[in-house]
Parts: C-alpha cells; structure tokens; sequence
C-alpha cells in the first residue's frame, strides 16, 4: 500500500506541466491536504505557469500551509524578476505572498523575513513588499514588533535605507509601475520619517 500511495503521489506531482488551466487549479488545491517541502517545490512550479490566472494563484496560495517563508525564498530562486521588476500580475502574487510570510506563525520565516531586509542581495522591491507587509503586523505580533524594534541588533537601519529607496523610486516615472506602487503603498505604511512629518 505505501509504494502505491507513493507512484499516486509522484503522479499528482507530475500534473504540474499539464497543459490544462482546470487540472493545475485542481491539483493546486489537492496539494493543500499534503504536507512537506516537496508540497512546496510543485507549488512553486505551478506558480511559474499560472501566476497570471487569478484563480490559480489563489490556490497557490491557498495551499502553501505553515512555510510561506520557505516558499518565498523557493520562487525567488527560480524567478529572481518576480522579485525585482515583476509585471502587474507577478507583482499581485508577490505581495500577497508577502502578507502570507508577516502573518506566519514560524518564527524561523519571520526571523529570516526581517533578517533579508538588511541583505544587500536582496532587490528593493521584495524588500519593500515584505517591509510593507512586517510593518502592517507590527502592532497584532510581539514577536515582528520585537524583529523590527530600533534596537543595535535590529534591522532598524535597513528600514530607514528601505524607506529612503521607497521615497525616491515613488517619486520616480522611469521606475516600473509596479515598483512604484509597492513603494507607495510602504511609504503609507508610516515608515518614512519624511512622510510621518507631512502627515503631522
């Protein structure tokens, strides 16, 4: 019985390059009942294909489980431009994907969240989508408030590099639509001293 739980299973898997739209939502939300990170590396192909049909991405999201901070740092391995200068739809799928990984309750995917910010390879828009999104849960979990609090160890410093960034790439026309709208939206977020003094 377990080998042939194993060939179904390796089955399912494979449904990731089918060409059908309706069998991928299907199997996107079957993979919702399984657990472990091969869930998550088929969920990550299956991002690739269909992130541009709403409904598919919902699924996606819909089924990655207790390790979105897992599968972020996944699909930005395969599809590093998502993460930098990705189109309206990437963009829509990022920054939900963002809220998913602020509102987990993995304390090691908000630790490694608040620690990317301060990484240099990291591009300015997926900072800016995870900043936006840290900071919007900041006040309903200790633990993000505590990550992202002005402290020597904290990434106090980052955050106002990140907001510095976001203030110019907002003011910007020659930056991609996308990356503009993600800067906003963070410069909305309170971040920005210089915004914090216009609102004032």
């Amino acid at each position: 019985m377990p080998r042939r739980i194993d060939e179904l299973t390796k089955g399912l898997y494979a449904l990731v390059d089918d060409p059908d739209p309706r069998v991928r939502l299907q199997l996107a939300l079957t993979l919702g009942e399984f657990e472990g990170d091969r869930k998550l590396a088929v969920l990550s192909g299956l991002a690739q294909i269909g992130a541009g049909d709403r409904w598919q991405s919902l699924a996606i999201l819909t089924s990655i489980g207790p390790r979105p901070g897992l599968f972020w740092k996944m699909l930005a391995d395969k599809k590093p431009i998502w993460f930098s200068t990705p189109n309206a739809e990437h963009a829509w799928f990022i920054d939900k994907l963002a809220t998913l990984v602020a509102a987990s309750r993995n304390e090691n995917d908000l630790r490694e969240a608040a620690a990317s910010l301060a990484q240099d390879k990291s591009p300015l828009y997926a900072k800016m989508v995870l900043l936006s999104s840290l900071a919007g849960v900041e006040k309903s979990n200790p633990l993000v408030e505590k990550l992202l609090a002005p402290t020597p160890e904290g990434p106090s410093q980052s955050t106002a590099r990140i907001a510095a960034e976001a203030e110019l790439v907002a003011l910007s026309s020659e930056s991609p639509l996308p990356v503009r709208l993600a800067a906003i939206g963070l410069l909305g977020r309170g971040v920005s001293s210089s915004v914090q003094n216009l609102v004032r």
